[in-house]
């Protein structure tokens, strides 16, 4: 079974292809894992030809809850 990959995904702020969002390897995330995730669907509406981004405002009020117990940012 072969693992599908993006061909592009969010990264420092940017929309990058996916074979250039790296990171160095003695970032924190690297060396312990630090690191805030969440999750986020979206559903292409064929009929206005855009895509619907399911909760998105619950869903950056978590990310930023998290960002913020860590202290990043």
């Amino acid at each position: 079974m072969t693992e599908e990959k993006p061909k592009v995904l969010w990264f420092n702020g940017n929309v990058v292809p996916w074979q250039s969002a790296t990171i160095h390897v003695w970032s924190e995330v690297a060396i312990r894992g630090t690191n805030v995730f969440e999750g986020i669907r979206a559903y292409w509406e064929s009929g206005s030809r855009t895509y619907r981004v399911v909760s998105v405002d619950e869903h950056l009020q978590r990310l930023m809850e998290s960002a913020k117990i860590l202290r990043f940012g």
